[in-house]
């Protein structure tokens, strides 16, 4: 999955370019998560698979919950997330929408630094022809 980011555009933006959207990879799944976070991967496909009743029984809105630095924190995953209940009917957007906030917004920042630092490195090209010739 690093690699897919690593990889997110062909040509590494200028560090200069703030605007650039650094190694987010919109096509990012369950499958790319179950590699990192199998258990939560496993919840999440079992939330899926689930043959009830999704809001009666789970009582989940559209936010999750993180722990910084020792303190809980609700972040919607979406505008206002936090009153919009989780359905059978809008489950997998929320499962897409809590796999995009884990795989790229919630390490953004810190992905965007070592990415730069990446590149800074191996040249943008070079790593490219690499795996493409190891992939064939």
């Amino acid at each position: 999955m690093v690699f897919k980011k690593l990889l997110s555009s062909e040509i590494a933006p200028s560090i200069l370019d703030s605007n650039a959207s650094i190694g987010v990879v919109p096509s990012l799944t369950l499958y790319d998560l179950k590699y990192i976070m199998p258990d939560l991967a496993s919840s999440l496909q079992y939330l899926l698979d689930y043959e009830g009743d999704v809001k009666e029984d789970f009582l989940m809105k559209f936010e999750v919950s993180i722990t910084e630095f020792d303190l809980v924190k609700s972040v919607p995953l979406k505008e206002n997330g936090q009153n919009i209940d989780l359905t059978n009917e809008n489950r997998k957007e929320y499962v897409d929408l809590y796999v995009d906030f884990l795989l790229n917004k919630s390490v953004y920042e810190q992905f965007k630094a070592f990415y730069f630092g990446f590149h800074s490195v191996c040249a943008s090209n070079t790593v490219i022809v690499n795996s493409i010739s190891q992939t064939c």
